[in-house]
């Protein structure tokens, strides 16, 4: 937990994101660049309330860290509920960008864990947003999104919204070995149930190819 009571460190003002309800998004708008210009290691930032990071990867392609994770801090992020937050700054602790995200007038609320590209290229974050999964794929040196991807339940039989929960697990293959297609793995809890999924997105509209279903039985 990073708390802005607990160390001394810079505080950095709150801002909105807009952004756009589509299956890639291209870009955001920084939230809270401007006020990080320290040039210091260790880094706190945050609020008055909890701050929780559960992202933290090292970039040697751009020679970056990049971290995110959870804040309730109304005066960090643009209000007092859940918001995700992501930041990066450069080998030497300068502060290069830091991000809220949104998916229209939903906040994305929470980064549950992240992973660099097969290539090096770019970074997963495996995120909630409007209590669903959604997979965002970002640029490390900027933090503009490349590719904004949210998993949405159909109901077949059933009207009732299924309970979801992301654990980080998510890995962006950026060229099969078998088609030189790229594909994006990931893996959440629906209604206590683990799917795990692969999704085709080369293509303009990405596609799930195949999925699973695993969930505790008992023999007779």
């Amino acid at each position: 937990m990073i708390n802005r009571k607990q160390g001394i460190g810079f505080f950095c003002s709150k801002g909105k994101l807009l952004s756009l309800l589509s299956i890639i998004l291209l870009g955001t708008v920084s939230a809270f660049t401007d006020q990080c210009t320290y040039k210091q290691l260790p880094i706190f930032v945050g609020g008055s309330s909890n701050e929780y990071v559960n992202c933290l990867v090292f970039d040697p392609k751009n020679q970056m860290i990049v971290f995110g994770g959870n804040t309730t801090s109304s005066k960090f992020a643009p209000a007092g509920n859940d918001h995700a937050f992501v930041a990066g700054v450069d080998y030497d602790g300068n502060w290069q960008w830091g991000k809220f995200y949104y998916n229209v007038s939903y906040a994305v609320s929470d980064v549950s864990g992240c992973q660099m590209s097969s290539d090096g290229s770019s970074l997963s974050l495996f995120v909630m947003s409007n209590s669903a999964p959604v997979i965002m794929d970002i640029n490390t040196k900027t933090g503009d999104i490349n590719k904004f991807l949210s998993v949405e339940y159909t109901a077949m039989t059933s009207s009732s919204v299924p309970v979801f929960k992301t654990y980080g697990a998510v890995y962006f293959d950026k060229k099969d070995p078998y088609d030189n297609l790229e594909y994006i793995y990931f893996a959440f809890l629906m209604n206590s149930k683990v799917e795990m999924l692969r999704m085709q997105v080369k293509s303009a509209t990405p596609v799930i190819d195949w999925s699973y279903e695993f969930y505790e039985y008992t023999s007779t």
